[in-house]
């Protein structure tokens, strides 16, 4: 008999004290109480509502790699006929564990999924729905924008991201990519897609689209930048800033590369 001293891993379940949903995953080694599973979803719900609502079970273990797959696709195939999809967390049929998805082993791969091609195409949410996801958004972002990097952390990534760009091979790296990403096709069909009445935002307001109280958390994660005039110690601080950057000759060269940059693209649509 499998005991977790010789399996090679464990099928667990997770059960939502205050819902009863389930999710059920695999996991390689021995028992971890810590670990109440991975999908996207189990983990958003775990942290709004608190490691203390949720209960964890082993179901059964594994002796190797391939039955414990088996197993993990068998478990979330039974509970879902036993209880309903609708009751589980998971995602996926399972049994994918460690299965690289990247390039061309992804079924998806070479395939396009714009317009017409996209089997979402011409289908519309009704407002409740929305609705509904709005709510569902401003709850997830209650719950996980509370994280603040500290000053120490932001002063190092700004050392390293101006070490970077500083690197004349790494400028003309993120030059070439961006160029290659967006040709002049790509720009022209984003621009027709989203100017005028095509733009999701023409005629609304932050409070139409995501209502007053997500607004007033924008407003202020933003500085209320976007809706307010600067006062006057502002501009003179960027007014400052602007003329320390262009007093430096390294700068000036990048921004005179750019907007070559930018006629030659001009140059190449016309």
């Amino acid at each position: 008999m499998l005991t977790q001293m010789n399996n090679y891993g464990y099928i667990y379940k997770t059960t939502d004290l205050v819902t009863n949903k389930l999710y059920v995953g695999q996991k390689k080694g021995v028992f971890n109480p810590n670990y109440l599973g991975s999908g996207l979803i189990i983990k958003r719900v775990i942290n709004k509502r608190g490691r203390s609502n949720f209960k964890l079970e082993v179901v059964v273990y594994a002796a190797d790699k391939e039955k414990l797959n088996e197993l993990e696709k068998f478990y979330i195939a039974e509970y879902r006929r036993i209880f309903g999809k609708d009751t589980l967390y998971n995602i996926t049929d399972g049994g994918n564990f460690g299965y690289d998805s990247s390039g061309k082993n992804n079924p998806m791969y070479g395939s396009h999924r714009c317009g017409k091609d996209n089997p979402a195409f011409g289908i519309h949410h009704s407002p409740e729905s929305i609705e509904r996801t709005r709510i569902g958004l401003l709850e997830y972002y209650k719950v996980n924008s509370s994280y603040k990097r500290t000053k120490e952390i932001n002063d190092k990534t700004g050392v390293a991201n101006k070490k970077n760009w500083q690197n004349p091979e790494y400028r003309e790296k993120q030059l070439k990519a961006n160029l290659a990403r967006w040709t002049p096709e790509l720009r022209k069909k984003h621009s027709e897609l989203s100017s005028g009445e095509k733009n999701g935002m023409f005629g609304k307001t932050y409070e139409d689209v995501y209502g007053i109280e997500e607004a007033k958390i924008m407003k202020k994660r933003c500085g209320d930048r976007f809706r307010h005039p600067k006062s006057e110690t502002t501009k003179k601080k960027i007014s400052e800033a602007k003329i320390k950057l262009w007093a430096d000759p390294e700068f000036r060269a990048r921004m005179k590369s750019i907007r070559n940059n930018k006629k030659r693209r001009k140059d190449e649509e016309v």
